[in-house]
């Protein structure tokens, strides 16, 4: 490589006029050049753009000539491009103890986002500076990845570093892909309290690395002030295991229905690692092996037998999978007889749950999937011994969506070895309950758009279980384990009808209570349960502008405005059960179910109605806008008044909505003029926004010239490909994102970690 000082010298030697002409023909020769050095390796990172990290290089060099030589009348203007998928990076303030921010996100060009990290929390132990990375890693596709966290002091100068390699392994469970929780913990090596006062901010990157890179070890793993569980599973030979789902769960205290259940995977050395542990826990494994042919899988479950507190490493090695010859052969069917035609079959080992004399419990499985016009089904290859079969339609036959959990059938069935189980006139292991549920007008319990659920409730929950869902014909099956059944007859647990188009259900939204003395075995002799019709309740949201209360470009993937009833207390943001109710469509409108009781208290102000918008400023984060009036709900839609959001009662995630709201509308407007200008101009983009001015309205280009940056595509890029034509750059100063216009007329709000600012060189107009 020739060395910096040669360059510049033979540049300063070289005589250019100074002639707009001249500036484009360097701009493109240098952006020509490194396009041309970096073909043999880049690829195109994202639908959008070029490699900008070679475009990026280049303007600089173009920029560091221009200057030094006082180059004619160019100066130094904004480029607003998209940061490449498979790198990102960030710079903040560096505070101990502390959970920091550090939202960073790559990929590849088809998945853009495998690795999302969420935050970093950094600490002293023994002497040494420690920090733990948290991130969610996508399991598919096969992903490898560097992070590299730098020290800097008050002159950005580097102070200490690390960095390591990870991999995700690649794997698709049970034909989808999985999201898991990963911890990269790392060690800055030794500081005293002097040396801590020169740390002001901490430099995180995230990249990914070529397949042929060598993962590395995580720094450390033990803490005693972070607590950790980590180790390392294996195979009966010792080799690891990788991509093993490592589940950590909270033990259950007695009334406590939801726990902290975060799963985690072993790398490619088959270790793993989950930190900010604060409560009591147990570890268990569960490792998937998929079959060749694509319709088989085998399971293994491993638990370390004993509650943990803190710290802790916990080693697994599975003991090898069963193998047999034994046949089980059955057909699957609806309650009511017919064949179901797509469905799996679920083999399993029992495991005793209530032993806690052995150290381990251990499990293994067998799941086949099968598409028979009669349901008939066959697997071969199983170990002799006791099993529970479980039949589980995939595709509801009448509706065509995916089924639910309550249309699974079980049985206990004996394997021999060499001998085939017939199962289909065997008897299932809990047997089916039938019910019926009708409106006082004699029509089946069910509404459009919303779903009537039978929910189960215990003394000491505040949330229901959905066990069944009754049908177009106001029919519901159900089945419920021997203990359940008691607890049902004695009244410790009961059943309501509840009709929403949410399936969490809380004890402040109960309705109807479905009898079980009107249940039955035999469908025929099931009972009738007569309700009275739920009620809709219609309303209509707008923006102060007029438009329907819906972002018209979507904040983050995702994002929508939802209604969202919320009690005990009706006012606090901070406590009270909530529900929501319905999402808003595109003209802002809504639906919601009330039962009377509920409306009452709607009106009454103990309940309310509260308006859920997303936020601009921080991704996946919805808040509370403002409260629907109780009096604004209609029960006729065509006779609906909108409820206007005004300015004055927005909280800080919303300050500068309206902004945004109307950043959208100039880029629309100025997208508009952009292709009647082409038009009449064969295609041709214009060389800058003045060129617009006699097409347009005064006081519109006033504001297009002060609120919109103009980006003209190139003439050396592909007609074919979508370039970023324009942006709202003062909207960009304001808030962490910043709508944009790309080449096929699409407008995008797009978050500041997918935008890169270059400078580049113009010539002054």
């Amino acid at each position: 490589m020739i060395p910096a000082k040669k360059i510049e010298h033979h540049i300063r030697k070289l005589t250019l006029p100074p002639t707009r002409e001249a500036d484009e023909r360097i701009l493109q020769a240098a952006l020509h050049t490194f396009d041309e050095a970096g073909s043999a390796q880049t690829t195109p990172i994202n639908p959008h753009v070029h490699n900008w990290v070679t475009r990026t290089v280049a303007a600089i060099v173009v920029i560091a000539v221009l200057i030094s030589l006082g180059y004619g009348a160019s100066r130094i203007v904004r480029r607003l491009m998209l940061k490449p998928t498979e790198k990102a990076g960030l710079i903040i303030d560096f505070k101990l103890d502390k959970d920091l921010y550090a939202d960073l996100r790559v990929g590849t060009k088809q998945d853009p986002e495998i690795v999302h990290t969420s935050s970093v929390r950094l600490f002293v132990e023994e002497g040494q500076l420690r920090g733990t990375l948290r991130a969610d890693i996508c399991s598919w596709p096969k992903f490898k990845w560097r992070t590299r966290v730098v020290l800097l002091d008050h002159r950005d100068r580097r102070l200490a570093s690390t960095e390591q390699v990870n991999e995700n392994g690649g794997v698709e469970y049970q034909g989808r892909r999985d999201w898991f929780r990963h911890c990269i913990h790392f060690a800055l090596g030794s500081f005293d309290s002097e040396r801590l006062e020169q740390v002001q901010r901490v430099s995180i990157q995230c990249e990914q690395v070529p397949a042929r890179t060598e993962v590395t070890p995580n720094a450390w793993v033990a803490s005693n002030v972070l607590p950790v569980v980590h180790g390392r599973v294996t195979r009966p030979d010792g080799r690891p295991i990788a991509n093993a789902v490592v589940q950590i769960r909270e033990e259950r205290k007695e009334g406590q229905r939801s726990i902290a259940a975060p799963d985690v995977y072993t790398d490619a050395r088959g270790f793993y690692c989950f930190d900010a542990i604060r409560w009591a826990y147990s570890v268990s494994v569960l490792v998937y092996t998929d079959r060749t042919s694509g319709d088989r899988y085998c399971f293994q479950f491993k638990k370390f037998n004993r509650t943990l507190q803190g710290t802790n490493e916990v080693n697994i090695r599975l003991e090898a999978l069963p193998s047999g010859t034994a046949v089980l052969k059955g057909q699957a069917l609806t309650p009511d007889g017919g064949a179901v035609t797509q469905f799996k079959v679920d083999v399993r080992k029992p495991i005793d749950w209530k032993n806690r004399s052995d150290e381990y419990l251990y499990g293994f499985g067998f799941v086949q999937f099968f598409a028979d016009s009669q349901g008939r089904f066959a697997m071969s290859g199983l170990p002799s011994g006791t099993y529970q079969v479980a039949l589980m339609p995939t595709i509801n036959e009448t509706t065509g969506r995916s089924v639910d959990i309550a249309d699974r059938r079980e049985y206990v069935c004996e394997l021999t070895e060499g001998k085939t189980a017939d199962i289909t006139r065997a008897t299932e292991k809990e047997p089916t309950w039938y019910g019926r549920v009708q409106f006082e007008d004699g029509t089946p319990a069910v509404l459009p758009g919303a779903t009537t659920q039978i929910v189960e409730w215990s003394q000491g929950y505040n949330e229901g279980w959905t066990v069944a869902i009754i049908d177009e014909e106001g029919c519901f099956t159900a089945r419920f384990s021997e203990d359940t059944l008691q607890r049902l007859k004695s009244g410790e647990v009961w059943l309501t009808v509840n009709t929403t188009k949410s399936r969490r259900v809380f004890n402040k939204i109960q309705t109807e209570r479905f009898p079980f003395s009107l249940m039955s075995t035999d469908k025929e002799k099931a009972g009738l349960l007569t309700m009275k019709r739920p009620q809709f309740y219609y309303g209509r949201v707008v923006y102060e502008n007029g438009r329907p209360g819906v972002p018209p470009a979507a904040p983050w993937q995702g994002a929508g405005v939802s209604i969202r009833l919320r009690c005990t207390p009706a006012t606090s943001h901070s406590a009270g059960i909530t529900e929501r109710l319905d999402n808003l469509d595109k003209q802002g409108s809504f639906s919601i179910i009330l039962t009377d009781e509920q409306h009452e208290k709607v009106q009454a102000g103990e309940y309310s109605l509260e308006i859920m918008h997303p936020s601009y400023e921080d991704e996946r984060v919805s808040s509370p806008i403002d409260n629907f009036p109780s009096e604004l709900l209609n029960r006729q839609r065509d006779t609906v008044k909108a409820h206007t959001l005004h300015l004055e009662s927005m909280t800080g995630e919303h300050r500068h909505l309206m902004q945004c709201l109307d950043s959208y509308d100039l880029l629309k407007i100025f997208d508009a003029i952009l292709r009647q200008w082409r038009a009449e101009h064969n295609g041709e983009f214009p060389v800058n926004l003045a060129q617009l001015n006699s097409a347009v309205d005064p006081e519109v280009f006033a504001r297009i010239m002060q609120t919109i940056e103009y980006q003209r595509p190139g003439t050396t890029e592909p007609e074919t490909e979508l370039h970023l034509i324009a942006y709202d750059k003062n909207l960009l100063e304001k808030i962490r994102g910043t709508h944009v216009l790309f080449s096929n007329g699409d407008i995008e709000f797009l978050p500041q970690r997918e935008l890169v600012t270059i400078d580049t060189a113009s010539r002054l107009d």
